[in-house]
């Protein structure tokens, strides 16, 4: 049995309902991470099966080709025509390497530049994920974006891309998304693409990430202006990626971008590739969490 796509959530089962907060959670997270469990688990009855594709199917990672183009195979309508249903299930989802160096996708065939993108079936993939809410698309070549933006979902939320994505014209997402968050990570972008992503009717957070050392003078110096043309943008967030970052230059930093309070300069020791992956992964985890509430 396969969930439909208006299918309200799913309501667990009263023996896991009665478990502890965290117990519940830890057991839910462990069982999402454990692809092979879950299938197991999923023959139990159709009461496990109802609840359990949602937990399944609510968090996506493709690291490699072959992954993307394995799921394809088992997921094509065209050859299993009740997949069709499954797409939907899918809110959170990465396409490419990933920043988390204890994983092993430090051996991805995603890289920048790398040929193995599978981009005709990455289109057909989005264009299914007609409810998908996070998308985030690391280290693919800035001349192949373009090849995406007519696949983009209209339910799209958030968005994060880099590095180095490339022109980004968010007025060329043919579905016009209802996005609210866009983040570009390691990234030069021109006054008009940032004017277009402040402006969008719908954004609120435009996030921008940098490795420390870099010379954000010329990557985003007076581009404060841009922001300031937005009556609906809550806030442009720089944050400044690694260890060493001293105050002297966070100053200069806040200098050259200053003249609206809605711009942020912010700080993280950690890489802004993993900064990024754990807030996928912290998607996740917040849904599972969301599971143990009793409506």
């Amino acid at each position: 049995m396969c969930l439909t796509p208006n299918a309200p959530e799913p309501i667990l089962p009263p023996e896991l309902l009665r478990l502890s907060e965290a117990n519940l959670i830890h057991i839910l997270f462990a069982t999402s991470a454990d692809r092979p469990t879950t299938l197991s688990l999923l023959l139990v009855c159709k009461t496990a099966h109802q609840w359990l594709l949602p937990v399944l199917y609510h968090t996506i990672a493709f690291f490699s080709a072959h992954q993307i183009s394995s799921f394809h195979a088992t997921h094509d309508p065209l050859s299993n025509p009740h997949t069709q249903t499954l797409f939907p299930l899918i809110k959170n989802l990465w396409i490419g390497d990933s920043g988390d160096t204890n994983t092993l996708s430090h051996s991805s065939d995603l890289q920048y530049g790398s040929t193995s993108w599978p981009i005709t079936i990455i289109d057909r993939i989005l264009r299914r994920c007609t409810h998908l809410q996070s998308l985030y698309i690391v280290k693919l070549d800035q001349n192949e974006w373009h090849r995406l933006e007519g696949a983009i979902p209209a339910s799209l939320e958030s968005l994060a891309m880099g590095p180095v994505h490339g022109p980004f014209h968010i007025n060329d997402l043919t579905s016009k998304p209802r996005l609210r968050t866009f983040t570009s990570c390691h990234t030069y972008m021109r006054d008009d693409e940032v004017r277009d992503v402040v402006m969008y009717p719908s954004m609120r957070v435009f996030r921008r990430i940098w490795h420390a050392g870099v010379d954000v003078d010329v990557w985003a110096g007076g581009q404060e202006a841009c922001v300031a043309k937005s009556g609906t943008l809550v806030e442009m967030r720089l944050v400044v990626c690694g260890r060493g970052v001293d105050e002297e230059a966070m100053e200069r930093i806040r200098e050259v971008t200053g003249g609206d309070a809605r711009v942020k300069v912010e700080t993280s020791e950690v890489d802004g590739m993993e900064l990024v992956y754990a807030e996928f992964l912290e998607e996740r985890r917040a849904y599972i969490a969301s599971l143990t509430q009793i409506a």
